[in-house]
């Protein structure tokens, strides 16, 4: 049996190289920015990678999607929703990892700018999880794991009120019910 992964946001190849030692039958579906996948498109016909498809769109996918991962990832997109609606009922497990987000109900989701990749600026969301959480489940994915994720140690949201509560960088997994 295939282990087919869609990686959105996936920007090198290092994770398809990783599990690619550690997961048999791989089959990788890497979708990210047009220069990132000319690139990795480039890789893949030079070392003849044939687990690897690179996709330059999200339309069209297969049913039969293992996980769909979004790697620090899904904050950066303007219509997340839209992306998200893509890939529902396409996969059993949807991994979010390394994403911000808070506890409170009452608040919506906060629009922040990203300025350490001086000069370029980003523009990302920090997402309420209660929100986000109840999103899922009206799309038939319930959250199974929430770990806090301390993979980057530099970020701090120190300059946030404290009514954003649990402010930090999580991985959710969720599952379809």
């Amino acid at each position: 049996k295939e282990n087919k992964i869609l990686d959105i946001g996936a920007g090198s190849l290092s994770l398809f190289a990783f599990l690619d030692k550690k997961i048999t039958n791989l089959k990788y579906l890497y979708f990210d920015q047009p220069l990132f996948c000319s690139l990795n498109k480039e890789i893949k016909l030079r070392l003849n990678l044939s687990n690897l498809k690179i996709l330059h769109d999200l339309n069209n996918l297969d049913d039969n999607i293992d996980l769909v991962y979004f790697g620090s990832a899904l904050q950066y997109f303007d219509d997340y929703r839209s992306i998200l609606f893509r890939v529902f009922n396409k996969s059993k497990f949807i991994l979010i990892s390394l994403t911000p987000f808070f506890e409170n109900l009452d608040k919506n989701n906060i629009v922040v700018k990203q300025v350490n990749m001086h000069p370029t600026i980003y523009y990302s969301y920090i997402f309420d999880i209660g929100k986000f959480v109840n999103f899922m489940k009206e799309n038939n994915y319930i959250l199974v794991k929430k770990n806090r994720n301390f993979k980057i140690k530099f970020i701090n949201f120190k300059n946030f009120k404290k009514e954003y509560k649990d402010l930090f960088m999580y991985d959710l997994m969720f599952k379809r019910q």
